[in-house]
Protein backbone atom coordinates (compact mmCIF):
# COMPACT_ATOMS: atom_id res chain seq x y z
CA UNK A 1 0.00 0.00 0.00
CA UNK A 2 1.40 3.27 -0.73
CA UNK A 3 0.25 5.75 1.87
CA UNK A 4 0.55 9.17 1.06
CA UNK A 5 1.17 10.90 -2.59
CA UNK A 6 2.12 14.63 -3.20
CA UNK A 7 0.10 15.66 -5.26
CA UNK A 8 1.64 19.31 -5.77
CA UNK A 9 4.04 18.10 -7.92
CA UNK A 10 1.28 16.65 -10.01
CA UNK A 11 -0.61 19.34 -9.75
CA UNK A 12 2.02 21.81 -11.35
CA UNK A 13 3.38 18.91 -14.11
CA UNK A 14 -0.69 18.92 -14.85
CA UNK A 15 -0.79 22.52 -15.32
CA UNK A 16 2.72 22.68 -17.47
CA UNK A 17 1.67 20.22 -19.69
CA UNK A 18 -1.82 21.37 -20.41
CA UNK A 19 -0.46 25.22 -20.80
CA UNK A 20 2.29 24.40 -22.81
CA UNK A 21 0.49 22.08 -25.29
CA UNK A 22 -1.53 24.94 -25.37
CA UNK A 23 0.53 27.54 -26.51
CA UNK A 24 2.27 25.17 -28.66
CA UNK A 25 -0.72 24.51 -30.58
CA UNK A 26 -2.33 28.03 -31.56
CA UNK A 27 0.79 30.56 -30.76
CA UNK A 28 -0.37 33.72 -32.20
CA UNK A 29 -3.42 33.92 -30.44
CA UNK A 30 -3.02 36.66 -28.35
CA UNK A 31 -5.81 36.56 -26.00
CA UNK A 32 -4.94 32.83 -25.41
CA UNK A 33 -1.60 33.27 -24.56
CA UNK A 34 -2.54 36.68 -22.21
CA UNK A 35 -4.47 33.45 -20.41
CA UNK A 36 -1.97 31.07 -20.32
CA UNK A 37 0.40 33.87 -18.89
CA UNK A 38 -2.09 34.54 -16.35
CA UNK A 39 -2.24 30.71 -15.85
CA UNK A 40 1.33 30.14 -15.08
CA UNK A 41 1.39 33.57 -12.65
CA UNK A 42 -1.93 33.12 -10.78
CA UNK A 43 -2.12 29.28 -10.47
CA UNK A 44 1.11 28.69 -8.19
CA UNK A 45 -0.29 25.44 -6.87
CA UNK A 46 -1.18 23.72 -10.57
CA UNK A 47 -4.17 23.05 -11.91
CA UNK A 48 -6.83 20.62 -9.55
CA UNK A 49 -6.90 16.98 -10.06
CA UNK A 50 -9.04 14.67 -8.93
CA UNK A 51 -7.18 11.92 -7.14
CA UNK A 52 -7.34 9.87 -3.42
CA UNK A 53 -4.95 10.39 -1.01
CA UNK A 54 -3.87 6.88 -0.23
CA UNK A 55 -3.90 3.84 -2.64
CA UNK A 56 -4.45 0.65 -1.87
CA UNK A 57 -3.07 -2.67 -4.26
CA UNK A 58 -0.71 -2.73 -6.65
CA UNK A 59 1.17 0.34 -6.03
CA UNK A 60 3.27 0.08 -9.35
CA UNK A 61 -0.10 -0.11 -11.52
CA UNK A 62 -1.56 2.59 -9.75
CA UNK A 63 1.78 4.81 -10.21
CA UNK A 64 2.01 4.29 -14.11
CA UNK A 65 -1.30 4.80 -14.39
CA UNK A 66 -0.96 8.34 -12.80
CA UNK A 67 2.25 8.79 -15.06
CA UNK A 68 0.35 8.41 -18.22
CA UNK A 69 -1.64 11.22 -17.32
CA UNK A 70 0.51 13.81 -16.58
CA UNK A 71 2.28 12.66 -19.72
CA UNK A 72 -0.90 12.26 -21.96
CA UNK A 73 -3.57 14.63 -20.76
CA UNK A 74 -7.34 13.69 -20.93
CA UNK A 75 -7.88 16.15 -23.43
CA UNK A 76 -9.38 15.30 -27.08
CA UNK A 77 -7.38 17.29 -30.00
CA UNK A 78 -10.09 16.52 -32.79
CA UNK A 79 -13.46 18.13 -32.77
CA UNK A 80 -12.46 20.53 -30.13
CA UNK A 81 -13.97 23.63 -30.52
CA UNK A 82 -11.88 26.88 -32.33
CA UNK A 83 -10.77 28.70 -29.62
Amino acid sequence: MMPYIDYSIIRKKWQYEILTALKKAVPKDRKLLEIIDWCFKERKNGFNIQAKKRIEGKTKKAARYMARYVRHPAMAARGALPL
